[in-house]
């Protein structure tokens, strides 16, 4: 869709919150009075035809749990979503050498992977270069690639396993702004279907309807809140089977954007580096302080 202004066609355009000129989607700050904050992934998942698909979706959800007759549960379950957490699993090598040794920015996916290519074989499937192309398609082209962090929606804590030892939450107030959510692993979803057009995605405050429309077959009567986590979030052996909510989280990170850091004791005590990599990793959450938790 385009929008004219003066004579001129701008297309995926949208008028500045402050000054009123229309803005591509793809900039992240006004031409017009030069303001910044503007988040492709979540200017993109605030259009008009995207909230609409959530929410025809959203009220089907609503609509079959009256007709189960377990819209308390339904209700329940949206409201512990409300409250969920962006989360990440890392490896506590990666978190030691960024945070702990390194620049204390945490490097996004598209950085990781280039390093890994010069020493890793191409996987099946393909996982790098799905990923690109997955984020390509959610941010409309090729501009911002290499800009994004991913983590999953989660209401306990909980995350995706198979991406390493050490869980990261992330402080809301310093990602609400930035971050949208998609229905899935949006690099599986873009394999399975080869575009994302049809994929459900939403700003951070609407991702509890994205939550609901996810999980609501599987909640009935017999739903308890114990329950609730693992509606979102289902660990498999592979990615490829993994199963749960994905946030996009637009530009950089840095310690100070975590709000704490999860490890097992287990991982602590497999090998004197691993202890030693630790103890260093918490002085810098200490500096920012940012909790140490160990299991």
């Amino acid at each position: 869709m385009s929008t004219r202004t003066r004579g001129k066609t701008i297309p995926n355009a949208e008028p500045c919150a402050d000054c009123g000129n229309l803005v591509p989607l793809d900039w992240e700050a006004c031409p017009h009075c030069a303001r910044p904050g503007l988040f492709p992934n979540v200017r993109l998942a605030n259009q008009t035809v995207e909230r609409s698909k959530l929410d025809a979706r959203y009220q089907a959800a609503l609509s079959d749990a009256q007709s189960r007759g377990c819209s308390a549960q339904l209700a329940d379950f949206e409201t512990a979503c409300k409250g969920s957490s962006a989360v990440f699993r890392c490896e506590l090598l990666r978190l030691q050498a960024e945070i702990a040794s390194g620049t204390e920015i945490y490097k996004p996916f598209r950085d990781v992977e280039r390093l890994r290519l010069r020493y890793e074989k191409a996987t099946d499937p393909d996982w790098p270069t799905l990923r690109i192309k997955a984020e390509r398609d959610l941010l409309g082209n090729d501009k911002h690639l290499g800009n994004v962090h991913y983590a999953n929606v989660s209401i306990n804590g909980e995350g995706i396993t198979s991406y390493g030892d050490v869980t990261v939450t992330l402080t809301e107030l310093m990602i609400s702004h930035r971050a949208s959510c998609i229905e899935g692993n949006s690099a599986d979803l873009f394999a399975k279907h080869g575009n994302l057009a049809k994929i459900l995605r939403s700003t951070w405050e609407e991702r509890s309807r994205l939550c609901v429309v996810k999980a609501a077959t599987n909640v009935n009567t017999g739903t308890k809140s114990d329950d609730f986590p693992g509606l979102i979030l289902k660990n498999k052996t592979k990615k490829s089977k993994d199963d749960f909510v994905e946030v996009m989280v637009f530009g950089s990170m840095t310690t100070a954007t975590f709000e704490a850091v999860t490890i097992d004791r287990a991982v602590i005590a497999r090998s004197n580096r691993d202890a030693v990599y630790w103890e260093a990793i918490k002085e810098k959450l200490a500096k920012y302080n940012v909790q140490a938790v160990e299991n």
